[in-house]
């Protein structure tokens, strides 16, 4: 939500609820293995359940991070290993998405992103969110070969049985974007509220990364490794804002312009200096 609107939206009230009419990920164009009924987390074994883990909330500076583990959702017969969504919201008000999945064979990886009115391809390769007169800008930097298709879903739902003709319609377009057939998918994704935010991909010998210019997101939440200009970290995530000290997940070590700025035995996850 921003602006006093949703951007990226799910189907609200449902019956019969989908991964597919959320914000999620499918495999094999399948989503979770318990879904379409009303409760959908009902009698579900513990060990069948999502995690989360590396979770960092800084009410001083707005930082916000958390790693879900998914796989355990999808059905046993798609052989998924790792399905793992990292989450970071900025000072700002920005999001980053760092998807990271792994299965037993190659599979197809879809990353779905529900809005009310069609996302708009720009000529800078990110698509516009409009809702209202609120916006957004979404850029999607991996995987580079994705097939992308934005379509219409319909969404039904009656709120009770016993009267049929109270139905509950709600659309949505559904953006899809689709990895080629591989063991292994990544997503690197982020969305910025308005038109003015420019985001760029931070190269890195190992990890992942974004800029906003002021803001910088840097994650490895697997292999807890990050290696970029100027920055050189054992953790999880490295958070940047421009003239205040860095924030950190999961850390070890953390080397920042060739000065050291943590070098400790267990791992740490909080401001540093």
């Amino acid at each position: 939500m921003s602006q006093g609107a949703f951007l990226a939206v799910d189907e609200g009230y449902s019956n019969r609820k989908r991964a597919a009419h959320h914000n999620l990920l499918l495999v094999d164009g399948q989503g979770y293995a318990d879904e379409d009924r009303y409760h959908v987390y009902r009698d579900i074994p513990f060990e069948r359940q999502a995690r989360q883990r590396d979770v960092l909330v800084s009410a001083e500076c707005g930082w916000a991070h958390a790693t879900a583990e998914i796989a355990a959702m999808y059905d046993a017969g798609l052989g998924v290993r790792r399905l793992d969504r990292t989450l970071v919201f900025t000072p700002s008000g920005r999001l980053v998405l760092l998807d990271l999945a792994e299965a037993d064979a190659a599979r197809e990886w879809t990353f779905l992103l529900q809005t009310d009115r069609p996302t708009e391809p720009q000529q800078d390769g990110s698509r516009l969110i409009r809702s209202g007169s609120a916006s957004a800008r979404f850029w999607q930097f991996a995987p580079a070969d994705c097939r992308v298709v934005v379509e219409v879903t319909e969404v039904e739902a009656n709120p009770t049985s016993s009267t049929p003709e109270l139905r509950l319609t709600r659309t949505l377009h559904t953006l899809r974007s689709t990895t080629t057939r591989s063991v292994e998918g990544l997503f690197l994704t982020t969305i910025a509220p308005g038109t003015e935010t420019e985001a760029t991909r931070v190269p890195c010998a190992e990890g992942q990364g974004v800029t906003f210019g002021t803001e910088t997101v840097l994650l490895s939440p697997v292999a807890r490794r990050i290696r970029a200009e100027e920055v050189l970290a054992d953790a999880a995530a490295v958070l940047l804002t421009t003239g205040d000290a860095p924030h950190v997940v999961a850390a070890t070590r953390l080397e920042l312009g060739g000065k050291v700025l943590l070098d400790v035995a267990e791992p740490y996850t909080g401001k540093v200096g």
